[in-house]
């Protein structure tokens, strides 16, 4: 299906200069939507987690009319800000909003979201995103995030979590990963 996808991405979008480099895609639950991401043309941008080049965050209906620029890397003074790749896209139940992970720090992705509508995109928690599943107070993520013990038995662990779409810790999911 992925591949289906960058191909018709590929096929339908002439993106000017960027259409070579077209990676993730996905469709929106309703099928009216696709969002794909393409390299971008500004600069490099440098994360915890190493040095990523420019891409950017697209959306077109599903006719490949109706183009819009949702987002683009960029670098920023505190890590949970910048944007240095759009990894594991992920629409809301609804098809509004698209959720990703970014390269963040050295141990640790970070989830963002960008709202398609008005294209303004957020931090949400660090980790990364597995999952959006609707339940009956809206959309919930599941997310794979690395947690420390305390004092004295330090160390750190990974383990899944459910959370509000704000990043707000429900309850943890299945077992402690060492």
């Amino acid at each position: 299906m992925k591949r289906l996808l960058i191909v018709l991405a590929a096929g339908l979008f002439a993106i000017s200069s960027v259409q070579a480099e077209v990676g993730d895609s996905l469709i929106s639950p309703d099928g009216k939507w696709i969002v794909f991401v393409v390299k971008g043309s500004g600069p490099s941008v440098s994360s915890g987690a190493g040095d990523y080049e420019s891409s950017e965050l697209w959306q077109t209906d599903s006719h490949g009319g109706n183009r819009t620029l949702l987002a683009s890397t960029h670098n920023d003074d505190d890590v949970r800000y910048l944007v240095a790749q759009f990894n594991d896209l992920k629409f809301s139940t609804d098809g509004r909003l698209v959720y990703f992970d970014t390269p963040a720090w050295g141990t640790s992705a970070a989830v963002h979201v960008v709202d398609t509508t008005t294209g303004k995109e957020h931090f949400v928690c660090p980790g990364s995103i597995l999952q959006v599943i609707h339940s009956s107070k809206g959309d919930q993520l599941v997310v794979s995030q690395k947690r420390y013990h305390p004092a004295p038995q330090y160390g750190a662990y990974w383990r899944k979590y459910l959370l509000t779409t704000d990043g707000r810790e429900i309850r943890p999911l299945g077992e402690i990963e060492e």
